[in-house]
């Protein structure tokens, strides 16, 4: 197995449902390679011939924790960077294109995407995203009295003599950071991209227990956000990175092992075939690139990664706890890492590092009211998905948070009675909670 940390070979660099953002009328969208499928889409971006960087190119997931009050200054980045609050309010201000696309509300169809507004600050809330083309000029902070969690992809140039992944503007500096933690999900350099029009897509996949992994020709990155993601490598191109240590091991020789835990991940830039799969419920974000027909096999393409699944993963979907973040600092890019996390003492930079706890987030607090993101989510009788179900909600059923959280098997619970009957009560899991605007 061939180690390399890209924090090293990169060094000197770095949901909507189903809502597409359009940069650019498509010349040849006829052509296009189909987008994955199985998935529940978070963020997906159709770009213009020549809207991707040439390769090499970092590909990179990140999620943002910003504390009331937190800032990024003045900056830009020389690709494409997409972003999706997950939770709370960003307050934005853009100098250059970008596209800004408003969540639905009260079921209805989501409203058109729009260019974002020029050098005037606008507000954008959970589900709402924004895609930035090249060397725009921006900046966001958050304005609100809780957390706010941004998901957010990068892809930028990695090549000989690559621009820097982030560059601050009118005198600003990484010391004009505050209150910003970024979160790692996946690093990867592709060795080919699409030249011609593609669409760039991050969904989130929840796969059952015995549910394959799906198919895709395109490269495509599966970062963990819930259970284990247990498997061998068997043939072609893969890369696996590490959240812990920030490491990425590229190529590694068939039959080498790997057990991917929260916000490690696996970039596979020649696509994977459908991969079977055993044991228990498992979640990823999946971050997939479709080319035009005629790009999607160039000559160089790398060939398709080939991986045997050996173990499975957690038994149950309520738990599965989904980072969130702005990409200003990759692992790939220990560049960015610094930039982010450079706060008033070591130790403070040190924490920003980390995957935020509840603790560090302060995510929810007693009294808060919060609604369930999905239909089926269940109410445990204690913080395990080993414990009794108590009920099952439906999608923005309204609880009552009433204590603090607490950790079993690896997730966040919050206790929680329900609102419509007080007498009802239980602990739900982080990542199926959402704050309710009062």
């Amino acid at each position: 197995m061939r180690r390399s940390l890209l924090a090293s070979v990169m060094l000197l660099g770095v949901l909507v449902l189903g809502l597409v953002i359009g940069l650019s009328p498509s010349s040849n969208a006829a052509n296009l390679q189909a987008p994955p499928t199985g998935g529940t889409v978070q963020m997906q971006v159709e770009l213009p011939e020549g809207g991707l960087p040439i390769a090499p190119a970092f590909v990179l997931l990140r999620r943002i924790n910003l504390e009331p009050g937190g800032q990024m200054p003045l900056h830009s980045h020389p690709g494409l960077a997409i972003y999706r609050v997950e939770s709370g309010t960003l307050a934005v201000t853009v100098s250059g294109k970008a596209v800004l696309s408003r969540a639905a509300t009260d079921n209805a169809t989501p409203p058109a995407a729009t260019d974002a507004p020029l050098d005037d600050e606008f507000r954008m809330r959970r589900g709402d995203t924004l895609a930035t083309w090249p060397q725009t000029p921006k900046t966001y902070r958050n304005p609100g009295e809780r957390p706010t969690k941004v998901l957010a992809a990068f892809l930028l140039p990695a090549g000989h003599q690559h621009p820097p992944t982030i560059s601050y503007l009118n005198g600003a500096s990484s010391s004009d950071i505050k209150g910003v933690s970024p979160e790692f999900l996946g690093d990867a350099v592709s060795p080919t991209l699409p030249t011609g029009p593609a669409v760039v897509t991050v969904d989130r996949l929840r796969l059952d227990a015995g549910e394959p992994i799906p198919a895709f020709a395109g490269p495509v990155m599966l970062s963990v956000t819930s259970g284990t993601l247990d498997f061998n490598t068997v043939s072609g191109e893969i890369q696996v990175s590490r959240a812990a240590d920030q490491s990425v091991v590229a190529n590694p020789q068939p039959g080498t092992a790997f057990s991917l835990s929260r916000g490690d991940a696996v970039f596979l830039p020649g696509g994977i075939g459908e991969t079977a799969r055993g044991g228990g419920w498992l979640q990823l974000l999946r971050l997939a690139i479709a080319g035009s027909s005629s790009d999607a096999t160039p000559v160089a393409a790398p060939e398709p990664g080939v991986i045997e699944i050996a173990t499975s993963a957690p038994a149950s979907p309520e738990a599965s706890p989904v980072p969130t973040e702005e990409a200003e600092t990759p692992a790939a890019t220990a560049e960015l890492t610094q930039e982010a996390t450079q706060e008033a003492t070591p130790t403070e930079a040190a924490e920003a590092t980390a995957t935020a706890s509840p603790e560090q987030t302060g995510t929810f607090k007693q009294g808060d009211v919060v609604a369930a993101t999905d239909d089926g989510v269940r109410v445990r009788s204690g913080p395990s998905t080993d414990d009794e179900i108590v009920t099952t909600l439906a999608a923005g059923q309204q609880m009552t948070i009433t204590g603090p959280s607490e950790e079993g098997g690896g997730f966040v619970w919050w206790p929680v009675t329900l609102v419509d009957d007080e007498s009802v009560s239980g602990y739900v899991a982080e990542d199926f909670l959402q704050p309710v605007e009062q």
